[in-house]
Protein backbone atom coordinates (compact mmCIF):
# COMPACT_ATOMS: atom_id res chain seq x y z
CA UNK A 1 0.00 0.00 0.00
CA UNK A 2 1.23 3.43 -0.25
CA UNK A 3 3.09 5.17 1.89
CA UNK A 4 1.81 8.72 3.17
CA UNK A 5 3.47 10.38 5.88
CA UNK A 6 7.02 10.03 4.55
CA UNK A 7 6.47 11.31 1.50
CA UNK A 8 3.86 13.09 -0.26
CA UNK A 9 1.70 12.13 -2.93
CA UNK A 10 3.29 13.64 -5.69
CA UNK A 11 6.83 12.20 -4.12
CA UNK A 12 4.76 8.73 -3.88
CA UNK A 13 3.03 9.03 -7.65
CA UNK A 14 6.81 10.06 -9.12
CA UNK A 15 8.65 7.00 -7.18
CA UNK A 16 5.80 4.31 -8.59
CA UNK A 17 6.71 5.85 -12.26
CA UNK A 18 9.64 5.56 -11.92
CA UNK A 19 10.34 1.67 -10.59
CA UNK A 20 8.26 -1.19 -11.61
CA UNK A 21 6.61 -2.64 -8.60
CA UNK A 22 3.90 -4.62 -10.16
CA UNK A 23 5.45 -8.35 -9.59
CA UNK A 24 6.86 -7.66 -6.02
CA UNK A 25 6.12 -10.05 -3.67
CA UNK A 26 3.05 -9.26 -1.18
CA UNK A 27 3.06 -10.76 2.38
CA UNK A 28 0.37 -11.42 4.28
CA UNK A 29 -0.88 -9.47 7.39
CA UNK A 30 -1.45 -11.10 10.45
CA UNK A 31 -1.06 -15.35 11.26
CA UNK A 32 -4.71 -15.81 10.68
CA UNK A 33 -3.92 -14.71 6.32
CA UNK A 34 -0.46 -17.68 6.33
CA UNK A 35 -2.16 -20.26 5.56
CA UNK A 36 -4.33 -19.43 2.22
CA UNK A 37 -1.34 -17.29 1.45
CA UNK A 38 0.64 -20.52 1.76
CA UNK A 39 -1.76 -22.55 -0.26
CA UNK A 40 -3.04 -20.21 -2.97
CA UNK A 41 -0.14 -17.80 -3.60
CA UNK A 42 3.68 -18.47 -2.39
CA UNK A 43 5.85 -19.74 0.48
CA UNK A 44 7.17 -16.22 0.84
CA UNK A 45 6.11 -16.16 4.51
CA UNK A 46 7.98 -19.61 5.10
CA UNK A 47 11.42 -17.77 3.79
CA UNK A 48 11.15 -14.61 5.87
CA UNK A 49 11.35 -14.76 9.57
CA UNK A 50 8.96 -12.27 10.52
CA UNK A 51 5.25 -12.08 11.48
CA UNK A 52 2.59 -9.94 12.74
CA UNK A 53 0.24 -10.15 15.60
CA UNK A 54 2.56 -11.36 18.16
CA UNK A 55 0.41 -12.82 20.70
CA UNK A 56 1.49 -15.74 22.55
CA UNK A 57 -1.72 -17.73 20.78
CA UNK A 58 -0.62 -16.09 17.52
CA UNK A 59 3.09 -17.00 17.71
CA UNK A 60 1.85 -20.97 18.83
CA UNK A 61 -0.37 -21.08 15.76
CA UNK A 62 2.68 -19.78 13.66
CA UNK A 63 5.08 -22.12 15.14
CA UNK A 64 2.13 -24.91 14.12
CA UNK A 65 2.20 -23.73 10.38
CA UNK A 66 5.98 -23.73 10.39
CA UNK A 67 6.09 -27.73 11.59
CA UNK A 68 3.31 -28.45 9.38
CA UNK A 69 5.63 -27.15 6.36
CA UNK A 70 8.36 -29.64 7.72
CA UNK A 71 10.47 -26.87 9.63
CA UNK A 72 11.68 -27.72 13.17
CA UNK A 73 11.21 -24.91 15.55
CA UNK A 74 13.50 -23.58 18.48
CA UNK A 75 12.18 -21.21 20.66
CA UNK A 76 14.05 -19.33 22.92
CA UNK A 77 12.36 -17.11 25.50
CA UNK A 78 11.53 -16.10 29.20
CA UNK A 79 10.57 -18.15 31.54
CA UNK A 80 9.40 -15.99 33.41
CA UNK A 81 6.22 -15.13 31.35
CA UNK A 82 3.52 -17.33 32.14
CA UNK A 83 2.18 -16.74 28.74
CA UNK A 84 5.36 -18.62 27.10
CA UNK A 85 4.09 -21.95 28.31
CA UNK A 86 1.86 -22.55 25.57
CA UNK A 87 4.54 -21.89 22.86
CA UNK A 88 7.39 -23.74 24.50
CA UNK A 89 5.19 -26.54 24.38
CA UNK A 90 4.20 -26.06 20.62
CA UNK A 91 7.52 -25.89 19.76
CA UNK A 92 10.36 -28.95 18.55
CA UNK A 93 13.01 -27.48 21.56
CA UNK A 94 12.11 -24.63 24.05
CA UNK A 95 15.01 -22.84 25.27
CA UNK A 96 14.05 -21.15 28.59
CA UNK A 97 15.97 -18.06 29.84
CA UNK A 98 15.05 -15.72 33.42
CA UNK A 99 16.00 -12.90 32.13
CA UNK A 100 17.47 -9.93 34.46
CA UNK A 101 15.13 -8.07 37.13
CA UNK A 102 15.62 -4.67 37.67
CA UNK A 103 16.83 -3.88 41.48
CA UNK A 104 14.10 -1.57 42.26
CA UNK A 105 11.60 -4.54 41.56
CA UNK A 106 12.47 -5.95 44.98
CA UNK A 107 13.87 -4.36 48.32
CA UNK A 108 15.15 -7.93 48.90
CA UNK A 109 18.35 -9.55 47.41
CA UNK A 110 17.46 -13.23 48.39
CA UNK A 111 14.02 -12.52 46.21
CA UNK A 112 16.23 -11.78 43.35
CA UNK A 113 18.32 -15.19 43.79
CA UNK A 114 16.99 -17.23 40.83
CA UNK A 115 18.28 -20.79 41.65
CA UNK A 116 18.82 -22.46 45.22
CA UNK A 117 22.85 -22.94 45.50
CA UNK A 118 25.00 -24.70 47.94
CA UNK A 119 24.95 -22.09 50.59
CA UNK A 120 21.47 -22.24 51.02
CA UNK A 121 18.60 -24.62 51.13
CA UNK A 122 15.46 -23.05 49.58
CA UNK A 123 14.16 -21.55 46.38
CA UNK A 124 13.63 -18.46 45.56
CA UNK A 125 10.67 -16.54 44.27
CA UNK A 126 11.88 -15.89 40.84
CA UNK A 127 13.75 -19.09 41.27
CA UNK A 128 10.43 -21.23 41.95
CA UNK A 129 8.85 -19.00 39.12
CA UNK A 130 11.13 -19.64 36.44
CA UNK A 131 11.17 -23.13 37.04
CA UNK A 132 7.92 -23.68 37.12
CA UNK A 133 7.32 -22.03 33.60
CA UNK A 134 10.35 -23.69 32.05
CA UNK A 135 8.84 -27.02 32.80
CA UNK A 136 7.99 -27.42 28.71
CA UNK A 137 11.73 -26.26 28.13
CA UNK A 138 14.89 -28.60 27.58
CA UNK A 139 17.05 -26.32 29.31
CA UNK A 140 17.00 -23.67 31.79
CA UNK A 141 19.21 -20.87 31.20
CA UNK A 142 20.45 -18.12 33.42
CA UNK A 143 20.48 -14.23 32.35
CA UNK A 144 24.07 -14.86 31.93
CA UNK A 145 24.47 -17.65 29.92
CA UNK A 146 25.26 -17.53 26.27
CA UNK A 147 23.33 -19.04 23.71
CA UNK A 148 25.69 -19.18 21.30
CA UNK A 149 28.24 -22.39 23.41
CA UNK A 150 25.35 -24.23 22.88
CA UNK A 151 24.80 -23.80 18.84
CA UNK A 152 28.05 -24.32 18.40
CA UNK A 153 28.20 -27.33 20.53
CA UNK A 154 24.86 -28.65 18.69
CA UNK A 155 26.20 -28.05 15.09
CA UNK A 156 29.36 -29.91 16.55
CA UNK A 157 27.53 -32.94 17.37
CA UNK A 158 25.18 -33.03 13.99
CA UNK A 159 28.49 -32.93 11.74
CA UNK A 160 29.50 -35.57 13.81
CA UNK A 161 26.88 -37.46 13.57
CA UNK A 162 26.81 -37.40 10.02
CA UNK A 163 30.15 -38.09 9.10
CA UNK A 164 29.62 -41.26 11.75
CA UNK A 165 26.59 -42.17 9.90
CA UNK A 166 28.54 -41.73 6.38
CA UNK A 167 31.68 -43.91 7.48
CA UNK A 168 29.74 -46.51 8.93
CA UNK A 169 27.67 -47.00 5.53
CA UNK A 170 31.01 -47.33 3.90
CA UNK A 171 31.94 -49.88 6.37
CA UNK A 172 28.97 -51.81 5.44
CA UNK A 173 29.27 -51.05 1.73
CA UNK A 174 32.97 -52.45 1.64
CA UNK A 175 31.72 -55.72 2.98
CA UNK A 176 28.91 -56.25 0.47
CA UNK A 177 31.25 -55.43 -2.16
CA UNK A 178 34.26 -57.64 -1.63
CA UNK A 179 31.71 -60.37 -1.35
CA UNK A 180 30.46 -59.43 -4.65
CA UNK A 181 33.71 -59.04 -6.45
CA UNK A 182 34.77 -62.47 -4.96
CA UNK A 183 31.83 -63.68 -6.42
CA UNK A 184 32.58 -62.13 -9.54
CA UNK A 185 35.97 -63.89 -9.73
CA UNK A 186 34.30 -67.41 -8.64
CA UNK A 187 36.19 -67.82 -5.74
CA UNK A 188 35.35 -68.70 -1.89
CA UNK A 189 33.64 -66.15 -0.21
CA UNK A 190 36.31 -63.85 1.41
CA UNK A 191 34.10 -63.45 4.86
CA UNK A 192 32.35 -66.34 7.54
CA UNK A 193 29.22 -66.19 8.30
CA UNK A 194 30.38 -64.99 11.82
CA UNK A 195 33.29 -62.64 10.40
CA UNK A 196 30.21 -60.89 8.71
CA UNK A 197 28.17 -60.78 12.03
CA UNK A 198 31.06 -60.01 14.20
CA UNK A 199 32.44 -57.04 11.39
CA UNK A 200 28.86 -55.53 11.57
CA UNK A 201 27.64 -56.13 15.09
CA UNK A 202 31.21 -54.96 17.11
CA UNK A 203 33.92 -53.77 15.18
CA UNK A 204 32.57 -50.95 12.73
CA UNK A 205 30.13 -49.26 14.86
CA UNK A 206 33.18 -48.94 17.52
CA UNK A 207 35.23 -47.16 14.41
CA UNK A 208 31.92 -45.32 13.69
CA UNK A 209 31.86 -43.71 17.43
CA UNK A 210 35.22 -42.90 17.84
CA UNK A 211 34.50 -40.06 15.46
CA UNK A 212 31.30 -38.83 17.47
CA UNK A 213 34.36 -37.18 19.42
CA UNK A 214 35.31 -34.98 16.76
CA UNK A 215 36.59 -31.48 18.00
CA UNK A 216 35.84 -28.72 16.56
CA UNK A 217 37.55 -27.50 13.09
CA UNK A 218 37.92 -24.41 11.99
CA UNK A 219 37.64 -25.14 8.03
CA UNK A 220 34.33 -27.19 8.58
CA UNK A 221 32.11 -25.51 6.30
CA UNK A 222 30.61 -23.04 9.03
CA UNK A 223 30.41 -20.16 6.23
CA UNK A 224 27.74 -22.39 4.26
CA UNK A 225 24.66 -21.26 3.40
CA UNK A 226 21.93 -22.66 5.34
CA UNK A 227 19.01 -24.42 3.14
CA UNK A 228 15.80 -25.24 3.96
CA UNK A 229 15.01 -28.96 5.15
CA UNK A 230 14.15 -31.32 2.41
CA UNK A 231 12.67 -34.17 2.65
CA UNK A 232 14.37 -36.06 -0.58
CA UNK A 233 17.38 -36.33 -1.23
CA UNK A 234 19.45 -34.61 -3.61
CA UNK A 235 21.05 -35.46 -6.49
CA UNK A 236 24.34 -33.88 -5.91
CA UNK A 237 24.76 -35.48 -2.92
CA UNK A 238 24.23 -38.55 -3.76
CA UNK A 239 26.63 -38.15 -6.51
CA UNK A 240 29.08 -36.51 -4.31
CA UNK A 241 29.12 -39.38 -2.11
CA UNK A 242 29.38 -42.09 -4.88
CA UNK A 243 32.45 -40.52 -6.41
CA UNK A 244 34.09 -40.20 -3.02
CA UNK A 245 33.39 -43.98 -1.73
CA UNK A 246 34.66 -44.96 -5.05
CA UNK A 247 38.13 -43.12 -4.93
CA UNK A 248 38.74 -43.87 -1.47
CA UNK A 249 36.93 -47.48 -0.82
CA UNK A 250 36.95 -48.51 -3.89
CA UNK A 251 40.06 -49.64 -4.79
CA UNK A 252 40.42 -51.36 -1.46
CA UNK A 253 37.48 -53.74 -2.58
CA UNK A 254 39.19 -54.67 -5.18
CA UNK A 255 42.64 -55.34 -3.10
CA UNK A 256 41.27 -57.85 -1.25
CA UNK A 257 39.62 -60.14 -3.31
CA UNK A 258 43.08 -60.75 -4.84
CA UNK A 259 44.50 -60.84 -1.40
CA UNK A 260 42.27 -63.70 -0.53
CA UNK A 261 43.16 -65.55 -3.74
CA UNK A 262 46.82 -64.81 -3.27
CA UNK A 263 46.80 -66.85 0.35
CA UNK A 264 44.30 -69.60 -1.01
CA UNK A 265 46.99 -69.76 -4.23
CA UNK A 266 49.72 -70.24 -1.69
CA UNK A 267 48.08 -72.84 1.01
CA UNK A 268 47.51 -74.48 -1.87
CA UNK A 269 50.91 -74.75 -3.59
CA UNK A 270 51.73 -75.98 0.51
CA UNK A 271 49.26 -78.84 0.47
CA UNK A 272 49.39 -80.65 -2.86
CA UNK A 273 52.43 -78.87 -4.75
CA UNK A 274 52.33 -76.03 -7.65
CA UNK A 275 51.09 -78.79 -10.23
CA UNK A 276 47.61 -79.44 -8.95
CA UNK A 277 46.67 -75.87 -7.94
CA UNK A 278 45.54 -72.88 -9.99
CA UNK A 279 43.45 -69.68 -9.89
CA UNK A 280 41.35 -69.14 -8.92
CA UNK A 281 39.83 -73.45 -8.78
CA UNK A 282 42.66 -74.01 -6.21
CA UNK A 283 43.16 -78.27 -6.02
CA UNK A 284 41.46 -78.81 -9.62
CA UNK A 285 41.58 -82.60 -9.04
CA UNK A 286 39.75 -82.31 -5.36
CA UNK A 287 35.88 -83.54 -5.68
CA UNK A 288 35.37 -82.14 -2.64
CA UNK A 289 32.86 -78.81 -2.24
CA UNK A 290 34.80 -75.99 -3.88
CA UNK A 291 38.12 -78.00 -4.66
CA UNK A 292 37.97 -79.08 -1.47
CA UNK A 293 37.92 -75.50 0.51
CA UNK A 294 35.16 -77.03 2.40
CA UNK A 295 36.67 -80.43 2.95
CA UNK A 296 39.90 -81.37 3.52
CA UNK A 297 41.63 -77.93 3.02
CA UNK A 298 38.95 -75.77 4.70
CA UNK A 299 41.84 -74.63 6.63
CA UNK A 300 43.49 -72.59 3.94
CA UNK A 301 39.97 -70.93 3.43
CA UNK A 302 39.48 -69.98 7.60
CA UNK A 303 43.17 -68.54 7.26
CA UNK A 304 42.47 -66.69 4.08
CA UNK A 305 38.98 -65.44 5.71
CA UNK A 306 40.62 -64.40 8.43
CA UNK A 307 43.96 -62.29 7.22
CA UNK A 308 40.66 -60.36 4.90
CA UNK A 309 39.12 -59.79 7.47
CA UNK A 310 42.31 -58.13 9.34
CA UNK A 311 43.44 -55.73 6.37
CA UNK A 312 39.93 -55.09 5.92
CA UNK A 313 39.47 -53.69 9.48
CA UNK A 314 42.83 -51.58 9.32
CA UNK A 315 42.51 -50.04 6.11
CA UNK A 316 39.04 -48.84 7.40
CA UNK A 317 41.06 -47.80 10.61
CA UNK A 318 43.75 -46.15 8.41
CA UNK A 319 40.86 -44.27 6.21
CA UNK A 320 39.24 -42.98 9.57
CA UNK A 321 42.18 -40.79 9.77
CA UNK A 322 40.37 -38.52 7.03
CA UNK A 323 37.30 -38.25 9.07
CA UNK A 324 38.18 -36.85 11.76
CA UNK A 325 38.28 -33.21 10.08
CA UNK A 326 36.75 -34.09 6.79
CA UNK A 327 37.63 -30.70 5.88
CA UNK A 328 40.83 -30.43 6.68
CA UNK A 329 44.23 -31.97 5.55
CA UNK A 330 46.18 -34.47 8.26
CA UNK A 331 49.18 -32.09 7.61
CA UNK A 332 47.06 -29.62 8.67
CA UNK A 333 44.75 -31.08 11.46
CA UNK A 334 46.52 -34.27 13.77
CA UNK A 335 43.63 -36.21 14.17
CA UNK A 336 45.36 -37.22 17.45
CA UNK A 337 43.02 -34.52 18.57
CA UNK A 338 40.32 -36.96 18.72
CA UNK A 339 41.50 -38.88 21.98
CA UNK A 340 38.59 -41.06 21.35
CA UNK A 341 39.49 -42.29 18.08
CA UNK A 342 42.87 -42.86 19.60
CA UNK A 343 42.27 -45.22 21.44
CA UNK A 344 39.53 -46.73 19.63
CA UNK A 345 41.22 -47.25 16.14
CA UNK A 346 43.99 -49.16 17.72
CA UNK A 347 41.77 -51.22 19.80
CA UNK A 348 39.50 -52.74 16.90
CA UNK A 349 42.77 -53.46 15.09
CA UNK A 350 43.95 -55.02 18.15
CA UNK A 351 40.58 -56.98 18.95
CA UNK A 352 40.26 -58.00 15.15
CA UNK A 353 44.05 -59.64 15.17
CA UNK A 354 42.92 -62.02 18.74
CA UNK A 355 39.83 -62.29 16.61
CA UNK A 356 42.01 -63.96 14.04
CA UNK A 357 45.01 -65.65 15.80
CA UNK A 358 42.26 -67.93 18.17
CA UNK A 359 40.11 -68.45 15.07
CA UNK A 360 42.75 -69.50 13.30
CA UNK A 361 44.66 -71.53 16.54
CA UNK A 362 41.03 -73.42 16.91
CA UNK A 363 39.85 -74.40 13.81
CA UNK A 364 42.93 -74.48 11.38
CA UNK A 365 45.52 -77.47 11.59
CA UNK A 366 48.96 -77.64 9.90
CA UNK A 367 50.24 -76.86 7.18
CA UNK A 368 47.06 -73.89 7.39
CA UNK A 369 48.74 -72.18 9.55
CA UNK A 370 49.66 -68.04 9.94
CA UNK A 371 53.24 -68.21 9.97
CA UNK A 372 52.48 -70.13 6.49
CA UNK A 373 50.95 -66.86 5.19
CA UNK A 374 53.08 -65.20 2.12
CA UNK A 375 55.12 -62.50 3.23
CA UNK A 376 54.88 -60.30 -0.23
CA UNK A 377 51.31 -60.17 1.05
CA UNK A 378 52.30 -58.49 3.70
CA UNK A 379 54.51 -55.91 2.29
CA UNK A 380 52.30 -55.19 -0.34
CA UNK A 381 49.23 -54.45 2.23
CA UNK A 382 51.59 -52.14 3.79
CA UNK A 383 52.62 -50.32 0.71
CA UNK A 384 48.51 -50.20 -0.10
CA UNK A 385 48.14 -48.40 3.27
CA UNK A 386 50.15 -45.56 2.29
CA UNK A 387 48.30 -45.50 -0.99
CA UNK A 388 44.73 -45.50 0.29
CA UNK A 389 45.75 -42.45 2.77
CA UNK A 390 46.65 -40.58 0.34
CA UNK A 391 44.08 -41.07 -1.87
CA UNK A 392 41.58 -40.43 0.53
CA UNK A 393 43.48 -36.66 1.13
CA UNK A 394 42.98 -36.13 -2.53
CA UNK A 395 39.34 -36.59 -2.36
CA UNK A 396 39.11 -33.66 0.04
CA UNK A 397 40.36 -31.38 -2.46
CA UNK A 398 37.42 -32.76 -5.00
CA UNK A 399 34.67 -32.48 -1.83
CA UNK A 400 36.33 -29.05 -1.36
CA UNK A 401 35.51 -27.84 -4.38
CA UNK A 402 31.85 -29.01 -4.78
CA UNK A 403 31.20 -27.84 -1.04
CA UNK A 404 32.03 -24.59 -2.48
CA UNK A 405 30.40 -25.02 -5.57
CA UNK A 406 27.21 -25.42 -3.57
CA UNK A 407 27.54 -22.45 -1.41
CA UNK A 408 27.74 -20.16 -4.18
CA UNK A 409 24.33 -21.79 -5.64
CA UNK A 410 22.94 -21.47 -2.61
CA UNK A 411 23.47 -18.17 -2.35
CA UNK A 412 22.17 -17.49 -6.05
CA UNK A 413 19.40 -20.01 -5.58
CA UNK A 414 16.18 -18.41 -3.63
CA UNK A 415 13.46 -20.35 -4.78
CA UNK A 416 10.77 -17.92 -3.65
CA UNK A 417 8.90 -14.80 -5.53
CA UNK A 418 11.37 -12.52 -3.50
CA UNK A 419 13.93 -13.45 -5.19
CA UNK A 420 13.10 -11.74 -8.44
CA UNK A 421 16.65 -10.73 -9.32
CA UNK A 422 17.85 -14.56 -9.27
CA UNK A 423 19.06 -16.06 -12.61
CA UNK A 424 17.52 -19.33 -11.00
Amino acid sequence: RRVHGAFGAAEQLMFDNLYDLSNRAKLPRGVHNIRPHLEHVDNVPLRVPLFTDCTPRGIAEMIKIMQDYGEIVCVYGSALNVCNMQVFQQADVALGVVPLIPQPCSSLPSALDYLSNDSRSYVSPVGLAAELGALPCSLLMRPTSSITPILNESNRLSCNLRTAFKFLLCCHLCLLLIQLFAALLFQPPPFSGSLILWLSALVFPLLSIALLANPVCPNNHHWLTPTKNNAQILRSEVKKFAIAFAFRFVPTCLFLPFAELYVLDTMCTLAVGPESCSIPHGHFNSTEPWNGYRGHYSGALLLAQNIVAWLLVFFLATLSTSFVFPASYIWQRAPTRNYIWVIMSPLCVLLQLAYMLSDVNSYSHPPFELSSSPGLLWICASMWTLFVLIGSEIVKVYESRVTWRQHRTAKLQFDTKLGMNSPF
